[in-house]
């Protein structure tokens, strides 16, 4: 009897670790199809960036504490090429409706950082954007 319960306990330990990946596997695969057609389809893109965006500017006259990016100012993000840039992308999750992206050049000394909310659990937003800027190196 005890290995019965034994056997059950850990098979439903399994279970429920199995179900918790394809869980984030899931979100991960969400948040893929978005930001590949964010980066395709402009009007989307524009559809999913939440007005005035908070952020900050790499202009000095834009260097205030409330900087916020207005929509007819916006400048439609595209992919780039790691290899041709020399940037990378960095991605950081918290929590299942929070992703940080880090987009960083390869001497280190540049970056840019976006982030993105699933908003009320339902779609993805871009919802704050640090254009390219000094960085700290590590």
């Amino acid at each position: 009897m005890k290995w019965y319960l034994i056997s059950l306990f850990f098979f439903l330990g399994v279970l429920s670790s199995c179900s918790a990946g394809s869980q984030d596997e899931q979100g991960e695969d969400d948040f893929l199809a978005f930001f590949q057609r964010f980066h395709e389809d402009s009007s989307y893109q524009l559809a999913h960036i939440l007005f005035p965006l908070q952020g900050q500017s790499s202009q000095p006259e834009d260097q205030t504490p409330d900087f916020r990016w207005q929509k007819e100012d916006w400048q439609i993000h595209q992919l780039f090429d790691e290899d041709q840039s020399g940037f990378h992308s960095e991605f950081t999750r918290i929590g299942d409706n929070l992703i940080i992206e880090s987009i960083i050049h390869r001497q280190g000394n540049y970056g840019m950082e976006r982030r993105f909310s699933k908003l009320d659990g339902q779609e993805w937003y871009l919802i704050y954007y640090a254009d390219l800027h000094p960085i700290a190196r590590q």
